[in-house]
């Protein structure tokens, strides 16, 4: 998808938060559920909870892969070291931290992860904007290459991008993530209450919605900036594939700044470290709440360190195997995880 549509799917995101905060959160708040699958046991039986807890864990180790893979990938762009080696040291310094600090470290390290996103995208869209000429070039640019997209008004759902299309996109996703994703509201019930649940989730959407948007600017800026001058078909090798594009943008554009480059990457590691984070602990929470503690009783610090133990063997055996079948067969993951119609 080629433009600014993506910028739009904030509404429906914004949309999707505020319903799962109202309709959701309270229910496993008086439930008093620790996974999400918990609540489907009392209203559907076991045998639904253990389906939906085995489709979670599957679809996470697949998910774990893909952003085990991106930060690698960034690495291996811009330092010497090879693709093996990004991917063992990224799941390293994860499992680290999440076994020893548990959701409070996961907390914690997303806070910070979240500035150095930030304090990267900010600083690749005011140097990128300047060495083009300044923000109206950025836009000229765009609109001529076709960039500036506003989708539809048309109420078609068969047409591929249209704004409502984009809406129920947003909202969708953004209600299954923060109204029953379990990464999602493991987080929240850490809280002590609803009330400081909903603040918590509510204050999120302006800071997320000013992501996407400044995301978009920043695609726009890449454009800008390489704009008739594609580095992957200038045949000067420079890059290899569409996703060290930015990297290798921060660089090139960030060198003339001590320690720039190598911040715009952490901010593109931070990124991809916050999701793994994320699935990791939820992923060690699901197999000990949902498989392990229904057959073995266990008490609350025992509990404790199966998960340290879990975090440390589902990261590491767990999610190394698909990384490499994703990194040697990709058109078969290309399959499995992009739809017949997304393709067209």
């Amino acid at each position: 998808m080629y433009g600014t549509h993506f910028a739009f799917v904030s509404l429906g995101h914004s949309a999707g938060a505020l319903v799962a905060g109202y309709l959701f959160i309270p229910v496993f708040f008086s439930t008093k559920s620790s996974t999400t699958y918990e609540y489907l046991e009392r209203r559907f039986g076991k045998l639904l909870r253990r389906i939906c807890s085995l489709s979670f864990s599957l679809q996470v180790i697949l998910y774990t892969a893909v952003c085990l893979y991106a930060p690698a990938l960034a690495l291996s762009a811009v330092t010497s070291l090879s693709l093996w080696t990004s991917v063992i040291t990224v799941g390293i310094v994860c499992t680290f931290y999440c076994t020893m600090g548990g959701m409070k470290a996961v907390l914690w390290t997303d806070v910070l992860q979240a500035l150095l996103m930030y304090v990267g995208l900010i600083a690749i869209v005011v140097k990128g904007s300047l060495d083009v000429g300044g923000i109206h070039t950025v836009w000229t640019r765009a609109r001529e290459g076709g960039r500036l997209v506003v989708p539809g008004m048309e109420l078609d759902l068969t047409s591929r991008y249209t704004f409502l299309n984009i809406f129920l996109y947003g909202f969708v996703t953004s209600l299954s993530a923060y109204g029953v994703g379990q990464m999602q509201v493991q987080r929240m019930l850490t809280v002590s209450s609803v009330k400081k649940a909903r603040l918590a989730l509510f204050s999120s959407i302006p800071v997320i919605s000013i992501f996407h948007v400044v995301n978009v600017f920043v695609g726009l800026v890449v454009y800008a900036n390489f704009y008739r001058c594609d580095p992957l078909t200038s045949g000067e090798n420079v890059i290899t594939m569409s996703d060290q594009l930015l990297p290798y943008f921060s660089l090139v554009s960030l060198a003339s700044f001590p320690g720039m480059p190598g911040l715009c990457i952490c901010g593109m590691l931070s990124a991809a470290l916050s999701t793994l984070s994320s699935l990791v602990n939820s992923l060690a929470t699901v197999t000990v709440e949902d498989f392990i503690r229904p057959i073995c009783k266990m008490s609350d610090s025992r509990n404790a360190f199966m998960s340290q133990i879990h975090n440390c063997v589902l990261s590491d055996f767990g999610a190394s195997p698909f990384f490499f079948f994703f990194v040697w067969m990709p058109p078969f993951i290309f399959i499995l995880l992009i739809s017949r119609t997304s393709a067209k």
